[in-house]
């Protein structure tokens, strides 16, 4: 039986909800899968290998887009309620009977109130570089944020090299070396052949544009009205800090 990495790891497709959902599982196939709910604006392309393939070497790993979002049909939610609603509907079609959860910025407010919607399937919540709800004023950013998330870039994933670089006299040569490795693996996966990979017939990499970030944007400026919080163990983790959960 093939044990597949995060780069050699098939497309997979399935139904749920109207929904065709694009899915990768890879890793060590026993036990309980971690499910990851990827950034503003990301796909499951925008994961760092190192950091799945790092998880993969003790458990299964199931990286998703959610509705709406790269090679996953729908439409994206205008709520996190939404998000999370779909994320649920995709976990049980797939058929573990339970799931730990990782969340990271927006998709760590779409794995709590998963959490919160269906406890019963969420065993442990990992939450990255996020928080309880979203800030004021999340859905119309700052000036400088709303000209990078409004542009239309080609290809789309050029939006990076506005979000993580400045444009400073320097900054050219540093943003062309990030840039090329933030996005080497997602051209070897357009271009590197994988017997009986599946894959969508016109790869949407990028899977970002003006309106989907604008849906998410208003999705973040709904503020979560929570009246208690999600039961599952939860660890933390913010930047180089992180506290265990409780056992």
């Amino acid at each position: 039986m093939t044990i597949h990495t995060h780069q050699t790891a098939p497309t997979q497709f399935v139904e749920a909800k109207g929904i065709r959902f694009a899915y990768r599982r890879f890793g060590k196939a026993s036990g309980v899968p971690l499910v990851f709910n990827m950034h503003f604006t990301g796909t499951m392309d925008h994961w760092d290998p190192l950091v799945t393939d790092g998880f993969a070497k003790d458990r299964e790993v199931i990286l998703f887009d959610n509705a709406g979002i790269s090679s996953s049909s729908g439409e994206v939610p205008t709520s996190v309620e939404g998000m999370a609603a779909d994320a649920v509907a995709f976990i049980k079609a797939l058929g573990p009977s339970q799931v730990d959860v990782l969340g990271f910025s927006l998709g760590g407010l779409v794995a709590q109130e998963l959490t919160l919607v269906a406890p019963e399937l969420v065993r442990r919540l990992v939450l990255v570089g996020t928080g309880p709800r979203s800030g004021e004023s999340m859905a119309s950013l700052t000036p400088e944020a709303q000209k990078i998330f409004g542009a239309t870039y080609d290809p789309p994933d050029h939006l990076w090299l506005g979000v993580f670089f400045t444009p400073s006299e320097a900054s050219p040569v540093h943003r062309l070396g990030g840039y090329v490795e933030v996005c080497s693996d997602l051209l070897d996966r357009q271009q590197r052949p994988v017997p009986g990979l599946i894959r969508p017939s016109k790869p949407r990499v990028g899977g970002s544009t003006p309106s989907r970030r604008a849906t998410q944007r208003g999705a973040l400026g709904c503020r979560l009205q929570r009246s208690r919080a999600p039961s599952s163990p939860a660890r933390t983790q913010v930047g180089f800090r992180a506290s265990d959960p409780a056992e």
